[in-house]
């Protein structure tokens, strides 16, 4: 399994699980407050669509150290009343760990949930996330 993780997924990666297409920006800020990420999406709807795209985004070369790292994700439209959410992530094994930023998941309170993991089974949420409406 942790090799289908390091051939399909980036250290920062972002999942529509929506029933439309979803646009928006991730940003990421690294322990010491510089920017390690800033990129925008538009992702297909993962249930829905059979367009052209894909239902998510990866990136990579974005955690430089162990520490906290600061995400935050903007979207172009609101998903459950949320247009930003951003989420302190702690990374203490960048050389594996990877981020999912999960966007209108099933099962999930959140419509943004993140999670940390080092295989796609490992996924699992972290702390508090402070929402803007």
């Amino acid at each position: 399994m942790r090799s289908n993780l390091y051939q399909f997924l980036g250290q920062v990666n972002v999942f529509n699980e929506t029933d439309r297409r979803l646009a928006g920006s991730v940003a990421v800020a690294g322990p010491d407050g510089e920017s390690r990420l800033d990129e925008t999406f538009e992702l297909i709807s993962s249930r829905t669509d059979t367009g052209d795209g894909q239902p998510f985004a990866t990136h990579d070369d974005v955690w430089d150290g162990s520490g906290a790292y600061e995400v935050t994700v903007d979207m172009a439209d609101d998903v459950d009343s949320q247009s930003r959410v951003t989420e302190t992530v702690e990374i203490d094994t960048p050389d594996e760990q990877r981020l999912a930023v999960v966007v209108g998941g099933a099962g999930v309170d959140d419509p943004v949930d993140f999670r940390v993991g080092e295989s796609l089974s490992e996924f699992v949420p972290t702390a508090t996330t402070e929402t803007t409406s």
